[in-house]
């Protein structure tokens, strides 16, 4: 068995998840933030599962699972996440997670769920098929969503968050020629004209952190 990272910003979490681990014989990496996590990735090809929070620094819901999925194709990835609301789970289990484990379920449960994700087997907390709860149209989103680089899911994140093109370009250290660029692709990418209508589609596939 090789690494599992926990992905989550509390740190009493990350020890409990670990404490979940350890009958597998698998080692952890834990992470604290979003940009830890692709930097843990980008150093460790051993790695057979990601833990993901939706709501650590730098995720923005469900951008984290986008951007790891698009720049980590290979490397399987679970949702634990403060939420078990079906929409949620339906958008990330068609965004490409393996699983999607609450924060709230039960020791016994959650190494039920550790061990079926570890075989590679999809698990969902609930009964039925959570995409059920996606309409067509939410379908059609997350997969124009999908579509999207790491760099610009990382762009349209902060779009959302009201960044200005200068502003991202400093806060990515890029000029702002190269922000302009990636804009015009998501736009095209996403099927949308403007900055709004690009956000309005974020906010839609996308939870709020």
């Amino acid at each position: 068995m090789g690494t599992v990272i926990v992905a989550d910003d509390h740190p009493l979490f990350r020890q409990a998840i670990a404490a979940s681990l350890e009958p597998f014989g698998c080692s952890v990496a834990e992470c604290a933030t979003l940009d830890d996590c692709h930097a843990t990735l980008e150093i460790n090809d051993d790695v057979d599962l990601v833990l993901l929070d939706l709501n650590m620094p730098g995720s923005l819901g469900l951008y984290g699972l986008v951007s790891l999925r698009n720049a980590f194709p290979a490397v399987p990835i679970a949702v634990v996440s403060g939420t078990d609301a079906p929409p949620v789970s339906g958008k990330a289990m068609a965004l490409g997670a393996l699983g999607f484990i609450p924060k709230s379920t039960a020791p016994e449960r959650m190494s039920t769920a550790l061990e079926h994700i570890l075989d590679g087997e999809p698990w969902l907390h609930a009964l039925g098929d959570a995409a059920t709860s996606m309409t067509s149209e939410e379908s059609e989103l997350v997969e124009r969503v999908s579509q999207l680089t790491p760099q610009q899911c990382t762009v349209l994140g902060l779009l959302r968050g009201g960044m200005l093109n200068k502003e991202i370009a400093d806060e990515l250290a890029i000029s702002e020629a190269t922000v302009k660029a990636h804009v015009s692709a998501i736009f095209k990418k996403l099927d949308v004209s403007n900055r709004t209508q690009a956000v309005v589609l974020a906010s839609r596939v996308f939870l709020d952190p």
